[in-house]
């Protein structure tokens, strides 16, 4: 699964095993994150 965070909601999404998909956009407004669905259980 595929989404895209604003910077204040980051650590919400980190927390829940999301991961950033690139270093490409830090310095943007949003993140794009990731999270392995397989991996979940």
């Amino acid at each position: 699964m595929k989404y895209t965070a604003y910077k204040n909601a980051l650590p919400f999404y980190e927390k829940n095993g999301f991961r950033y998909l690139t270093e490409n956009d830090e310095k943007n407004s949003t993140r794009i994150m990731y999270l392995d669905l397989k991996a979940v259980e």
